[in-house]
């Protein structure tokens, strides 16, 4: 209630995946296979534990794929994408560090390498905070991304599945506003 009524207003950037919205962020790719995957009583179940049985699962499942992914015009292929809006992913890892909600631009972490054991080398990485690091992966800011591949391959947002390949992706600068706690 304070924070209603002394908050400040700060206006963030809101992801557009085709028709649906995003605020942290998307992917194609193994992730959204996971997400695609995550049966609702287990989730309401186990909560996060579930995300991590379903990686598990889609692991032994694991066919590669290839993505064109475009990015302000200029053409990229990877296994997996991730479109970061902010620099937070599945609670408290990070995939793009320097992404920020109010920077007008996404963070695209382009995964080059595909295979079961690239997954979880991608995997490890993430959890110990040096996926950037990695020389397969590719991070590159744009405001104006295409994703080809498989025709309906899942894209999720926010742990949702939002649309199916091909799509468009766009960001919306200060599309949105929160009441922030004020500073004092």
């Amino acid at each position: 209630a304070a924070a209603l009524l002394a908050g400040q207003r700060q206006p963030i950037d809101i992801g557009i995946a085709g028709q649906r919205r995003f605020v942290m962020m998307a992917g194609v790719g193994f992730d959204a296979d996971v997400v695609k995957g995550i049966v609702p009583g287990l989730k309401r179940a186990v909560g996060k534990g579930a995300y991590v049985w379903q990686s598990l699962v889609e692991i032994l499942r694991y066919r590669p794929q290839r993505f064109r992914v475009t990015l302000d015009g200029v053409e990229h292929e990877a296994a997996s994408a991730v479109f970061a809006n902010g620099h937070f992913y599945a609670g408290r890892f990070t995939c793009a560090p320097e992404a920020r909600l109010t920077d007008g631009k996404l963070h695209v972490c382009l995964f080059k390498a595909s295979g079961r054991l690239s997954v979880i080398r991608y995997g490890n990485a993430l959890m110990l905070g040096t996926l950037h690091k990695r020389r397969d992966i590719e991070i590159i800011p744009a405001t104006r991304i295409g994703v080809n591949g498989e025709d309906g391959s899942p894209v999720h947002g926010d742990g949702d599945i939002l649309a199916h390949t091909p799509l468009d992706i766009s960001i919306e600068a200060g599309g949105v506003e929160l009441i922030v706690p004020a500073v004092g």
